[in-house]
């Protein structure tokens, strides 16, 4: 009877080895299961990393070429100043020689004048 209960003792162990591996086995399976999810979940993060990535990379080259551009437009509207101040210098000299040639015509005018009045008086 000893021998009988000896051997029950040792399926009931077996089956319950049996059932460890099984749990094991499952709990196994859940692990795999879980890394590919991870490791899954872990390439679409970096798939989005390289994308958020590219995005910047445009967006600070679309920068630098406003900066680039916006430095070529300052250097233009200097430029542009400094051609104003150039044409508006000519014209004020212009201006200024053709009113001392006037102012010259009429004291000729005058002096002119003045000789023709003393020949008739």
């Amino acid at each position: 009877m000893n021998e009988i209960i000896a051997i029950g003792n040792t399926l009931d162990s077996r089956f319950q080895n049996l059932e460890d591996k099984e749990n094991v086995q499952m709990g196994a399976s859940k692990v795999a299961s879980t890394a590919e999810e991870i490791s899954s979940s872990s390439e679409e993060v970096t798939a989005t990393s390289t994308q958020i990535s590219e995005t910047v990379n445009g967006i600070s080259n679309g920068a630098q070429v406003q900066s680039a551009m916006a430095m070529d437009v300052s250097t233009a509207m200097n430029d542009m100043s400094l051609s104003v101040q150039e044409i508006a210098a000519a014209a004020e000299e212009q201006t200024s020689t053709s009113v001392q040639e006037q102012t010259a015509s009429m004291q000729e005018l005058s002096a002119s004048a003045q000789q023709l009045e003393q020949v008739l008086i």
